[in-house]
């Protein structure tokens, strides 16, 4: 099964999401506040989701949620070459432009999404950057790394329910987060890039 270590803010919803699910054999919640960037252990074979922080290096695999400011971390030479964050943040984006053939967002409805802020992030790397959802005004509010063999998702947003955040309600909360789960677990396990529809998407499709 896959270890995830959840790192930074609290995030009740997102654990519990992980935690049901049958790919899922650990989840570890680390509580790291204040700005600072977190040095994470090179022997870990995991899924890490940084919420809130950064890591010092990005590893094979993560998820980095609401990316701090650029001006306020020292950010990885590996990110700040493809992206940078605003210290202003974006005030209800709307998504209204998503990517219909990545499998990340298959079945995952995110029209009813309400989000209060957001990160404004600009992409500087197009080539190892791709934008899988954009606001009406064409700000990323989820994105895709692929560089040097190393994958991550970039999710603009805060993901707890409130402030008129109500991802974590909605139907496509729990389903975005299986099929990131099968992308990565798919991935670790055969050490390469893998299909992600041969993963939990299809198991739900054939229920």
């Amino acid at each position: 099964g896959l270890k995830v270590k959840v790192i930074g803010q609290q995030a009740i919803t997102l654990i519990k999401a992980l935690e049901s699910n049958p790919v899922v054999e650990k989840v570890e919640y680390i509580r790291h506040q204040g700005t600072g960037t977190y040095q994470i252990p090179d022997t870990d074979n995991c899924l890490y989701i940084f919420n809130g922080v950064l890591p010092q290096a990005l590893p094979l695999q993560a998820v980095i949620i609401n990316p701090p400011p650029t001006d306020e971390v020292n950010y990885p030479a590996e990110l700040i070459s493809l992206y940078t964050v605003a210290p202003e943040r974006i005030k209800s984006p709307r998504i209204t432009r998503t990517d219909s053939l990545t499998a990340l967002l298959k079945y995952a409805d995110l029209s009813g999404l309400r989000i209060a802020t957001a990160s404004k992030i600009t992409v500087k790397d197009s080539a190892h950057f791709t934008a899988l959802a954009n606001s009406d005004v064409g700000d990323v509010l989820i994105g895709e790394i692929e560089r040097g063999g190393k994958r991550c998702l970039l999710v603009a947003f805060d993901l707890e329910w409130g402030q008129d955040n109500n991802w974590a309600s909605l139907p496509s909360f729990p389903i975005f987060w299986a099929n990131a789960v099968a992308y990565f677990n798919n991935r670790r396990a055969t050490g390469n890039e893998t299909n992600i529809e041969k993963g939990l998407c299809n198991e739900k499709a054939s229920d």
